[in-house]
């Protein structure tokens, strides 16, 4: 279930440097708007060959503060 509202920033906040090695504040926001909400989107280069673990995370925009860690599942996992 989807709990973020269009105000919300989520971001994407993973093992590796281009996803803020574990740092909300470091990560990747990713973007929605009116048109296709509640679809959120970000483009990111990864290095290939390397398992990729991440996570969503809610913070509100004034001072970027954490709201909600995704909790649901254990951290997500790809590898490019």
């Amino acid at each position: 279930r989807d709990s973020s509202r269009a105000e919300d920033e989520i971001w994407v906040v993973g093992s590796i440097p281009s996803l803020g090695c574990w740092q909300p504040r470091s990560g990747v926001r990713l973007r929605t708007d009116a048109a296709v909400y509640p679809i959120w989107t970000a483009s990111i280069e990864v290095p290939s060959g390397i398992a990729v673990e991440y996570k969503y995370v809610i913070q509100h925009s004034e001072g970027r503060v954490v709201v909600q860690w995704e909790d649901r599942i254990s951290n997500r996992m790809f590898t490019p």
